[in-house]
């Protein structure tokens, strides 16, 4: 592997990673309070964020090296940041009611 794949391995890895810290968070803070919307509209925000984050180091790894790499991972780089945004929003509508039910538990 060259240089090249360990910037693109890690650069899509730090934007699949807010998708688990995003998911954690709506968790715990809904069993918590019983409150769902404003974590999920935060958790929301933090995978946007932590895309246009990932991609603005991007542009400023590979703006002087190969011009496809750069085109590349800038288009690679919005599509898996709204992937994981709809992912995170479907996954967690769909778990919704166990959270809701975990804090009338407790």
């Amino acid at each position: 592997m060259t240089l090249h794949d360990f910037f693109l391995l890690f650069y899509c890895f730090m934007i699949f990673i807010s998708v688990p810290i995003g998911y954690r968070y709506v968790s715990i803070k809904t069993k918590k309070t019983g409150e769902f919307l404003p974590y999920l509209v935060s958790s929301l925000a933090f995978v946007l964020a932590d895309g246009i984050i990932s991609i603005l180091i991007w542009i400023a790894i590979t703006s002087k090296m190969n011009t496809f790499m750069y085109l590349g991972g800038l288009l690679t780089g919005m599509i898996f940041t709204s992937l994981c945004g709809f992912l995170l929003f479907f996954v967690l509508l769909l778990r919704r009611n166990t959270f809701l039910d975990a804090y009338e538990e407790s």
